[in-house]
């Protein structure tokens, strides 16, 4: 994966979430704000800022872009594209 797809998906017009997989791992990470994801200046990661609803905990989740193997885009709430 490579980092302009990313800042596309980040910058779309409506926004849809999305969710990245990686090969190896079960950890998906979803973004569902653009305003709370980046690409660093180096192209090589992704930082996502995540909160609970139900509480002020807030976390932040670097990813390296490289290990990214698949992004799927949601369709309207819940729905992935296909």
């Amino acid at each position: 994966m490579n980092a302009d797809r990313i800042i596309r998906l980040l910058e779309a017009k409506p926004f849809k979430p999305f969710v990245v997989h990686f090969d190896g791992y079960e950890a998906d990470v979803l973004v569902n704000d653009p305003t709370l994801a980046r690409i660093e200046d180096d192209g090589e990661t992704l930082i996502v800022e995540s909160h609970r609803a139900s509480s002020a905990e807030r976390w932040t989740k670097l990813v390296d872009v490289r290990l990214i193997a698949v992004v799927s885009v949601q369709e309207g709430k819940n729905k992935p594209a296909k």
